[in-house]
């Protein structure tokens, strides 16, 4: 964004920049004025025990050994939402406590059993929806799978 800005004129640059600017902090602080613009807590940039936080954890694990091949990623999003992350109706209230975070990425070699994501649950009522919707939307296949291309072009200067 420095380049594209026309604030640097090098890629080189602009990484120098952006890695002065995250080491003086000052990202960090711009995130707290952000956070209290918006009514929140801006003591959670430095205390992140401020943060809500789910009363129950639970893995979700690989069926079989493989490669994580794909992840489809609208139905994850609802799996989230089951759980409360998103808004199922306009009057939903969102649970900033619950979600999940994966471990794994696409490529990545799993073992049956062994934990591809966590779910962070408060109401455990939703938590087989959730699983149901994971296991559609996580593909595992025998083969390794190549991971998809982080940067699919760049916008010549």
């Amino acid at each position: 964004m420095f380049v594209l800005g026309g604030v640097e004129k090098s890629l080189d640059g602009a990484r120098a920049r952006f890695d002065s600017i995250i080491a003086g902090g000052k990202g960090a602080e711009k995130f707290a004025e952000v956070i209290a613009a918006q009514g929140g807590d801006a003591r959670v940039v430095e205390d992140y025990s401020r943060l809500p936080a789910a009363q129950h954890e639970e893995s979700f694990v690989a069926a079989e050994d493989g490669y994580l091949a794909g992840l489809e990623a609208e139905t994850i999003g609802r799996a989230s939402m089951v759980l409360g992350a998103g808004r199922e109706r306009l009057d939903s209230v969102i649970d900033p406590a619950v979600g999940l975070v994966f471990e794994k990425k696409v490529g990545d070699a799993v073992s049956a059993g062994e934990r591809v994501c966590m779910l962070f649950v408060n109401d455990r009522s939703r938590l087989e929806e959730a699983r149901q919707l994971l296991a559609r939307a996580i593909r595992i296949s025998p083969q390794p799978a190549e991971a998809g291309k982080l940067i699919l072009a760049q916008v010549p200067e």
